[in-house]
């Protein structure tokens, strides 16, 4: 009623029903006195906004909330992480970061994975070009699936991976693939880490993490798959040697 009111198309703008108030989209769906009846039978709508919501998307914010929070009483968080520099992991583990890349010209992806000691040195370090995937969400999730087997290889057990991608994270965490499209894979890494007798994977900035980007971008330069053992490809060793600087 207000809009057609501003348009000249309405006499007034009042709500005909209360004849009370403005009757826009707020007051329609949530402020006339004569949905009390309608909201009243509905407990959580009420509660759960114990101010009055100041116009329709603050309302809608709410509710947003409100059922997001009945959906998991222990929410994941997905706060940006605070450190900016890669930090090694506790003394006898070891972190693997991994990440992705897209070659759209060549229909492709690649992954990058890089696994290093307490005191920073490589254990080993891989780059693969694969199949472009259908969403670029699922060429991370195949990079923490190569990083979780590949350190089984290495035959490690006290590992850390990370990527930088908080959706990807949160999905490996949430414990329901079947949730994703790309559910299978996740529970691909659910197998191979159960054999590691300590795992985690978090969430990182993109500057902690610039290590096995370039290595997954190298798999655009010819080689399909290229690994390394106790070393890394020359032109990235500044870089590994920069996070432990």
């Amino acid at each position: 009623m207000v809009n057609l009111f501003r348009r000249f198309i309405a006499d007034t703008d009042r709500c005909t029903v209360c004849n009370a108030q403005p009757e826009d989209i707020l007051h329609a769906v949530w402020g006339c006195e004569a949905l009390e009846n309608v909201w009243s039978q509905l407990s959580w709508a009420r509660s759960s906004v114990a101010i009055p919501p100041g116009d329709f998307s603050n309302l809608f914010a709410h509710f947003l909330q409100d059922f997001l929070n009945a959906q998991d009483p222990n929410p994941i968080s997905t706060q940006l992480p605070t450190s900016v520099q890669w930090r090694p992991p506790e003394p006898n583990q070891y972190k693997a970061n991994f990440d992705g890349a897209v070659f759209q010209s060549t229909n492709s992806a690649a992954l990058g994975v890089v696994i290093r000691d307490w005191q920073g040195a490589v254990i080993g370090a891989l780059s693969v070009r694969i199949p472009l995937p259908q969403t670029v969400a699922e060429v991370e999730i195949l990079a923490c699936c190569k990083a979780v087997s590949f350190a089984l290889e290495l035959s490690l057990r006290e590992v850390v991976f990370e990527g930088d991608v908080v959706g990807v994270i949160n999905a490996i965490k949430s414990g329901t693939a079947e949730h994703f499209s790309f559910g299978h894979i996740i529970d691909d890494i659910y197998h191979s880490s159960s054999h590691l007798n300590r795992c985690d994977f978090c969430f990182v900035n993109c500057s902690c993490n610039k290590v096995a980007d370039p290595l997954a971008k190298k798999a655009k330069e010819g080689n399909d798959f290229k690994v390394w053992l106790e070393d890394i490809s020359t032109d990235l060793a500044p870089l590994v040697a920069s996070d432990v600087a």
